[in-house]
């Protein structure tokens, strides 16, 4: 992966067992927080919209990010880290699982819907 400061995306496959769908790549900019950039990424891959318009209903929009994980909590345990923390937290959000690492990379792999085998 290159250093991508700008937030853009970077889209690549993913070829291995855990995985069949798409997955994505989001370089988190320096004026960008960690909540932010997880909805950005997660509004662009799925291709719903981060909050719905006043005039327009919520299908097609996310699902608020606290229902998922506590985002007071996720930012401040990236905060101030500058790239700088090993640390790495998984969650799942919006039928994605969602990987933040270091506090400037997310990392979203598209949910497999469970087989009647493995229940």
């Amino acid at each position: 992966m290159s250093d991508n400061r700008s937030g853009a995306l970077i889209l690549t496959a993913m070829n291995d067992t855990t995985s069949t769908g798409a997955a994505m790549t989001y370089t988190l900019p320096t004026d960008e927080s960690i909540t932010e950039g997880v909805v950005a990424a997660v509004a662009e891959f799925s291709g719903r919209e981060p909050v719905p318009d006043t005039d327009q209903e919520l299908n097609g929009t996310l699902e608020p990010l606290y229902d998922a994980i506590d985002p007071d909590a996720l930012d401040t345990l990236f905060r101030g880290t500058n790239g700088e923390s090993s640390c790495e937290i998984t969650f799942q959000y919006m039928g994605f699982d969602v990987t933040v690492a270091d506090g400037q990379r997310i990392d979203i792999t598209r949910r497999e819907p469970a087989s009647v085998d493995s229940l």
